[in-house]
């Protein structure tokens, strides 16, 4: 089972990066080069973190794209939010409607707490903290 998907674990690659430059801006296709990365890939990656507002771009010869805000403030919850939506083990069979077991179900109430507890455990890792972890 996979709990991150690869868009999501290569957009942290990107944001990672992006924290640990010094540069006002930094090209696509200077971050598609240095992470080793499909340029066309990077750019739909860069296009959904722009419209989360977690990346600024800016056109132009000094342009590109820069943390919107601080890397201690973009927690991987945030992340994962934008490539996968919120984090469920089990989704009912019936999704247009509830289940007729959604109150009863035993399964769903034991994992509710476990996904809490991931959820709580990606929201309490940033960024900054992956950077750190570099160091």
């Amino acid at each position: 089972m996979k709990i991150l998907t690869r868009e999501t674990d290569y957009a942290v690659r990107v944001l990672v990066a992006l924290a640990l430059t010094g540069e006002p801006f930094v090209s696509a296709k200077t971050l598609a080069s240095d992470l080793s990365m499909p340029y066309p890939f990077l750019r739909l990656l860069l296009q959904s973190l722009v419209k989360a507002k977690i990346v600024q771009s800016k056109e132009g010869a000094k342009g590109g794209v820069r943390l919107a805000k601080k890397a201690a403030d973009i927690s991987l919850e945030n992340i994962i939010d934008v490539f996968q939506g919120e984090i469920h083990f089990s989704e009912c069979i019936f999704k247009a409607k509830k289940c007729g077991n959604f109150g009863t179900c035993v399964l769903r109430r034991r994992l509710q707490p476990i996904e809490k507890d991931l959820r709580e455990s990606f929201a309490s890792v940033s960024v900054q903290d992956l950077v750190d972890d570099l160091k």
